[in-house]
């Protein structure tokens, strides 16, 4: 792995409120480039901190003081301390405060509990995770990436607070697991399970660091003979930050093999007879024949079969009840080495990660790899992957081959390979009429080239700036704005070997603006608008004064006093608590409740004077109306302000279906009351026969259907 360590330096301040008051005590937390969090302290109540030992580079500070205050501040260091620096908190009490911890098992957040609220909306990277009645949240993550975060308070009107400001999170890496020692002599190999997305491990011995690794593997030489040792190894992040440690694993050094002393060699006819002193801790012994092993045995005498006439060197080695092999006598013999590995490869994946790949040598133990004449790491893998490598910087590789006694051989060839160089993408944002200083509260986001993928965001405060520089390469790009009621729909853009600085985004109001209509009733107006993507809520406008805060839905309704005009307008609010622009402006006017109609037949009477087919309406008065619209079968019958109507004429035997509504003094009709009734049936004259008698005349008829008992006779005109 490669760390770089530059000078630092300082930043001096004092916290502010918006009326130019000292305040404190406030918490600081200051994020480098890469989101990675450099420090976060608590200010005594004066307000006074300094940060000290900041290397150049770009910084995002966060400050939060007491009942609400907060702000952003963006920083750069560069070659100098910053010694006067005065952030101006603004009061924000319904805007929730952030602290966040980074845990084994997701990122930590919590806060203080905000007066009013019922529940807490958790946003990750702009996207809404969760709703918490809680203060703290825990964000079960993957390690290996750093996330965005916001929180949101619902109050107990629906209404939602001020968007918190930025804090950013991530999950710990793991602790590696099945951590594992193996012993030689006084080596210790460890090897533990690779973790997904790990950069690096920390490995340390009996409590202490002793050196990093970006392989799975570590081996640690010259450790002291018969001694116990106790491992750990933590897992390092994509900023170098390390996770817990791994369980201990326990690991005793062998006793330390003697060198044999005393060898004598004594020359015989095709032989050599060879003899040594005992040494301790060995249970046989090696004999090596021009470095060459030849024979074994558990004595202290050896022969050796040689050719007449050579000089041979040899020299003895004593081995242990592990199998473990002690240095060489004393003789005069040159020690073996192995030759570098070949087929070496060196790959950079369009970042700033290399990949070193190599073919085994057999017989080696490890491989040592150097970077920039530096060694970064020792391995007994066959490739390297470094990562979080400086950009646009060149990387010159060689490796050697260790023996199992950690000797080292020659290096191999050099092979050189270049990280990209970054970019920064810098430009305006333009409202409709193309003018960049109206732009004033927007924010930027850079996306990857399918637009999925948030790279970096960037809050615009005024004229329209805004610049992007985290880890730019030559690549297609999205960029999509959204503030003062605009946005864009996402611009895509295309880095070639050069800064783009002059990038011009035109924002627009096309599909930011609801369409609203508005839906009479009875004492009340519904106010409907069509739903907007980006809005995470609605302002709902009466006569150009705000009266409600809709989210979740697009409908509301408002109780009005009916035919009083009422003028409704609705605008959209984004995730960023940015108000879009206004929306179709529509005018209506709630109806009046419609009267109780009554309707009767008319019966009694004579046929032919209408009796069964005459139909009387009649109704109370509504107060505040004057007129009345009354309908037959669907037809106007009359606008009226009588409050009787009489039918006549109408058919017999039919069901007829009446309709009554108030009018208002605009002549609009509202809500209708419905009634129907049927007229009776049409009663005939009987057809009769008259036959005289003795002082009397019988009358006699055909019965008519349904009027038995209901006849009346008549004699000269008078009912008799």
């Amino acid at each position: 792995m490669t760390y770089s360590y530059g000078q630092g330096y300082d930043i001096t301040g004092r916290a502010f409120n918006e009326l130019g008051k000292k305040m404190g005590p406030v918490r600081v937390v200051l994020y480098n480039q890469n989101k990675k969090k450099i420090i976060e302290l608590d200010t005594p109540s004066s307000g006074k901190f300094k940060l000290k030992n900041i290397p150049d580079g770009k910084y995002t500070m966060n400050l939060y003081g007491p009942d609400g205050y907060g702000i952003t501040e963006n920083i750069t260091l560069s070659g100098s301390s910053i010694n006067d620096l005065n952030p101006a908190l603004n009061p924000n009490p319904d805007q929730v405060q952030i602290k966040m911890e980074a845990a084994g098992n997701g990122a930590s957040l919590n806060w203080q509990p905000i007066s009013g609220a019922k529940e807490y909306i958790i946003y990750r990277d702009n996207n809404e995770i969760g709703t918490v009645r809680e203060t703290f949240y825990l964000d079960s993550l993957s390690p290996g990436q750093t996330y965005a975060y916001n929180v949101i308070a619902v109050m107990n009107d629906q209404s939602t607070g001020s968007r918190s400001i930025t804090e950013y999170g991530k999950s710990l890496m793991s602790p590696p697991e099945n951590l594992a020692s193996e012993v030689k002599k006084n080596i210790v190999k460890l090897t533990w399970d690779p973790v997904d997305n790990a950069t690096g491990y920390l490995i340390y011995r009996d409590g202490e660091k002793i050196n990093t690794t970006a392989d799975n593997s570590y081996m640690d030489f010259k450790l002291k003979f018969e001694t116990e040792y106790s491992y750990t190894v933590s897992t390092l992040d994509q900023d170098s930050d390390q996770g817990n440690q791994s369980v201990n694993v326990f690991a005793a050094t062998h006793p330390e093999i003697q060198q044999p002393k005393g060898l004598k060699a004594e020359s015989g006819a095709n032989q050599v007879m060879l003899t040594w002193k005992e040494a301790e801790n060995c249970i046989k012994y090696y004999v090596y024949q021009n470095a060459v092993l030849v024979d074994s045995t558990t004595g202290l005498t050896a022969s050796v079969t040689t050719e007449a006439g050579t000089e041979n060197c040899f020299t003895i080695a004593g081995v242990d009840q592990y199998g473990s092999i002690g240095p060489k006598s004393e003789a005069a013999c040159d020690k073996s080495q192995f030759s570098p590995p070949d087929s070496i490869t060196v790959t950079n994946d369009r970042r700033n990660n290399n990949l070193i790949q190599w073919s085994l040598v057999e017989g080696a133990s490890s491989y040592n790899l150097y970077a920039n004449g530096k060694l970064q790491t020792n391995t007994d893998k066959d490739e390297i992957n470094l990562r979080g490598l400086k950009w646009d910087t060149d990387y010159s590789y060689y490796l050697t081959s260790l023996t199992e006694d950690g000797i080292e051989g020659p290096k191999s060839q050099d092979y050189t390979v270049r990280t990209p160089k970054i970019y920064i993408i810098e430009g305006l944002l333009l409202d409709e009429a193309g003018d960049a200083n109206n732009v004033d509260q927007a924010k930027v986001f850079l996306y990857d080239s399918l637009g999925t993928t948030l790279l970096e965001d960037f809050i615009v405060s005024k004229n329209g700036k805004f610049r992007f520089e985290d880890d730019i390469i030559s690549d297609y790009y999205t960029i999509m704005a959204y503030g003062n009621g605009s946005g864009n729909g996402g611009d895509r853009v295309q880095v070639v070997n050069s800064d783009i600085i002059d990038l011009k985004i035109n924002l627009s109001t096309e599909g930011l603006r609801p369409e609203v209509l508005v839906e009479r009733g009875v004492g009340q107006l519904t106010v409907h608008w069509s739903d907007i993507p980006q809005a995470k809520s609605y302002n709902i406008y009466k006569n150009d004064r705000l009266i409600q805060n809709v989210i979740g839905d697009t409908s509301y309704v408002d109780i009005v006093a009916p035919g009083v005009p009422t003028t409704y307008m609705v605008r959209s609010i984004d995730l960023y608590d940015l108000e879009g622009p206004t929306s179709n402006v529509v005018t209506e006017k709630a109806s009046f409740p419609p009267p109780d109609l009554t309707v009767s037949v008319i019966a009694g009477g004579y046929a032919v004077e209408g009796s069964g087919r005459l139909i009387n309406l009649s109704w109370p008065a509504v107060p505040g109306v004057t007129q009345y619209a009354l309908y037959r079968d669907g037809e106007l019958l009359a606008k009226q302000s009588e409050l009787l109507y009489e039918e006549k004429d109408l058919k017999w035997n039919t069901k007829y279906v009446y309709a009554i509504n108030s009018i208002d003094a605009d002549d609009i009709e509202g809500v209708n009351f419905i009634d129907s009734i049927t007229t009776h049936p049409e009663v005939t004259a009987p057809i009769f026969k008259l036959e005289g008698k003795v002082n009397s005349v019988e009358i006699t008829w055909e019965a008519i259907p349904g009027m038995a008992g209901k006849y009346k006779i008549f004699r000269n005109g008078g009912n008799i």
